[in-house]
């Protein structure tokens, strides 16, 4: 019998549709595991993740220098405070070299490191006017008064500028971040900034206790509302209160009025504007109002 085309035609009809639907299956199989878009997404929120937490860690890290330098040595504070936004810009700008990432996150990082440059030269700015105050003092003999109205000066310049830097990239950042979670929504959790400020309550829950102020004074803030006051020769009981009805600072407004009364009726307005369980930012205002930033250190409480 004479070959017939069907005979050669048949078996490639049957062999031809099982070749196509394996390279269907193929190329599906090949964009589920290694779909580029959802890569790149994965790669760009991790990134954005670690770049997240070592802006939680400097924050956390820095607010402790003091409670780590021994007996607040201001040469070592000053040494630790500038390794460690070094060492943080740093790290920062070892996210650069991350695969895959989406380059709108690239342009975030690029912000992050020259923020923190110029932390550190506004830091070293900062450090240095004041060794220079603390050199100059005794020179031109400033009484306590005057002290106090260049020292406010120094410090408020200083928190200032660190306010600015940090604010002022911040929208910058959102926009480019509700992009990213526009983009990669569909595979990873959106893009944000964790903006959570503390409370009235934690604030206060934190403050009892012993604490030591970098300029050494020793606080004690008992829960019963009354506390200790030791500096110098001032050693003295007194009473407290939380009142927080007249606390601003700027457009902040969860802060802490510590309000101490002394025995002889006078009172000293404590300003807490962050507290964990290791220190607490305070600012106070004198008689001139001026106002003084500081560090207060919890200490083992009283036996």
């Amino acid at each position: 019998m004479a070959l017939k085309s069907e005979h050669f035609i048949t078996p490639i009809k049957l062999i031809l549709p099982g070749i196509i639907v394996s390279l269907i299956g193929l190329t599906a199989t090949n964009y589920i595991f290694n779909n580029p878009e959802k890569n790149r997404a994965k790669a760009t929120y991790a990134t954005w993740n670690v770049l997240t937490q070592f802006d939680e860690l400097f924050e956390i890290n820095s607010d402790l220098v003091p409670c780590r330098s021994g007996s607040f040595n201001q040469v070592q504070m000053k040494k630790d405070l500038l390794h460690l936004i070094e060492m943080t810009r740093q790290n920062i700008l070892d996210l650069k070299d991350a695969d895959n990432i989406d380059r709108r996150l690239a342009a975030i990082i690029n912000l992050k490191i020259d923020s923190y440059n110029e932390r550190r030269i506004n830091t070293e700015t900062y450090l240095n006017d004041v060794d220079s105050l603390i050199a100059e003092t005794p020179r031109k003999k400033y009484s306590t008064e005057k002290q106090l109205e260049l020292n406010s000066k120094i410090q408020v310049r200083f928190y200032d500028e660190n306010d600015h830097i940090s604010d002022r990239d911040t929208a910058v950042i959102n926009s480019i971040l509700n992009d990213l979670t526009k983009s990669y929504g569909s595979y990873v959790d959106s893009f944000k900034v964790n903006t959570k400020r503390q409370n009235v309550e934690e604030i206060q829950s934190f403050s009892l206790g012993r604490w030591l102020t970098t300029d050494n004074v020793l606080i004690d803030v008992n829960k019963d509302g009354t506390g200790h006051w030791k500096f110098e020769e001032m050693d003295t009981d007194f009473t407290w209160t939380f009142d927080t009805s007249l606390v601003k600072k700027k457009n902040q407004s969860h802060l802490t009025n510590l309000k101490i009364k002394f025995s002889n009726g006078n009172f000293f307005p404590m300003e807490i504007f962050k507290a964990n369980r290791d220190v607490l930012q305070i600012a106070v205002w004198d008689q001139s109002n001026n106002i003084l930033y500081g560090s207060a250190c919890r200490q083992p409480d009283k036996k």
